[in-house]
């Protein structure tokens, strides 16, 4: 099997600026690999490289899985076009194709300002514009600028912080602190993206440790609408019967939480890019919930059930419910977060994202004992986390 590592050890960086374009760019050499990204400026003095990400193209070949969705979703496409597609080259393909009616169905009901607008002349790429541009809420860059916050930056720390007034509390240390990690992250990420020792993505190709192999986690082959990949032991995977079951339920929990009302959706596609107990190379550790993307409507996410208790969490871009016969539900990664303090079966909790989660747009959805918190995968082969299909079924 092929392995993905992400790159580690000591990094030599090297900035020039192209005189031709105008540009900064920036040179970075490890393990005998040379990589150039555009760059951003940095805020606040930072001294490391602070990568343009949406300048840099994902060079990872999407798996099978996906290959079977685009020639499901897109009859035009043949096994050939498919073969060697890389995630840039998927996403530019799908952002160009005109929306579909699901899709049209979603948009004029969640604004209706649209309901008299064609929306068959749209490109996908142009519903992904209206709601970025809808969610963007007014910024006092002027008073962040006078700290050297520059306003790219700015939009990116009010993902977490939520308002002008929040933001501007905080120290200098914590938004340096907080802007380094992000920088670090990127970097790292488009590393990942375009290196040449990438062949797919996702942290499930990768292999645990050889001592965990057929003990702590268990290679599950060819698992429906999912992958092949390596389960904790916990997770109870290994057995067939129970991975068709809890498959049926993370897909009925898929269609009921990225609906926009409290009905299943009639999607054709799920796509779930982890569940519950494997194996995750980035935190190694077992895996303590399921991640899943919607990437076809809106992606607003529902509580499914009525919560006595809803806390939402900035640092990790999550709100958590709780409800004494289901236990505490967590939705990480999300923006335009729900901040009040009771939530009703429907209500919409937020927008999926890339908070907390920089190299992918997915939700996080975990489950634990009634007011437990949500855990941690890292360095930890420990299924720490309670049973999410449970709670989704």
């Amino acid at each position: 099997m092929k392995k993905n590592k992400m790159l580690s050890g000591l990094i030599t960086l090297v900035l020039f600026v192209s005189l031709m374009s105008g540009n900064v760019s920036a040179s970075t050499f490890q393990n005998g690999i040379a990589y150039k990204f555009p760059t951003l400026e940095t805020s606040m003095g930072i001294e490391t490289i602070n990568v343009n990400l949406s300048k840099v193209a994902d060079n990872r070949l999407i798996p099978e899985r996906d290959q079977n969705y685009l020639l499901e979703a897109y009859p035009a496409l043949t096994q050939k076009d498919v073969n060697g597609m890389t995630i840039q080259e998927m996403n530019d393909y799908i952002a160009a194709q005109p929306m579909e009616e699901e899709l049209i169905k979603n948009a004029k009901f969640l604004y209706k300002e649209l309901q008299l607008v064609d929306l068959s002349k749209w490109a996908v790429s142009d519903w992904n514009d209206y709601v970025y541009q809808k969610n963007q809420q007014p910024l006092d860059t002027d008073i962040f600028r006078q700290r050297g916050i520059t306003d790219e930056d700015v939009k990116y720390l009010m993902k977490e912080y939520q308002t002008n007034e929040n933001l501007a509390k905080q120290s200098d240390e914590t938004i340096r602190e907080y802007l380094t990690t992000y920088y670090n992250n990127k970097l790292e990420f488009a590393k990942y993206i375009t290196s040449p020792n990438t062949y797919t993505y996702g942290a499930r190709t990768t292999d645990p440790p050889a001592n965990l192999q057929g003990t702590t986690y268990r290679w599950v082959t060819s698992v429906s609408n999912y992958t092949s990949d390596w389960f904790h032991e916990d997770a109870g995977t290994h057995n067939s019967a129970t991975m068709a079951y809890q498959m049926v339920k993370a897909v009925n929990g898929y269609q009921y939480i990225f609906t926009t009302s409290y009905t299943p959706n009639s999607l054709t596609s799920y796509k779930f890019t982890n569940l519950w107990g494997t194996w995750s190379n980035i935190s190694n550790g077992a895996h303590e919930g399921i991640d899943m993307i919607y990437s076809s409507s809106a992606r607003e996410c529902i509580a499914i059930f009525s919560g006595g208790t809803a806390i939402y969490d900035a640092s990790k871009g999550s709100v958590s419910l709780s409800k004494i016969t289901k236990g505490t539900v967590f939705y990480a990664h999300m923006d335009n977060r729900y901040t009040s303090s009771y939530a009703t079966m429907g209500t919409v909790l937020g927008t999926q994202s890339d908070i907390g989660a920089p190299n992918n747009i997915h939700l996080h959805f975990e489950a634990t004992t009634f007011g437990g918190h949500m855990h941690s995968a890292t360095n930890n082969n420990v299924l720490d986390s309670s049973d999410p299909y449970f709670v989704i079924s």
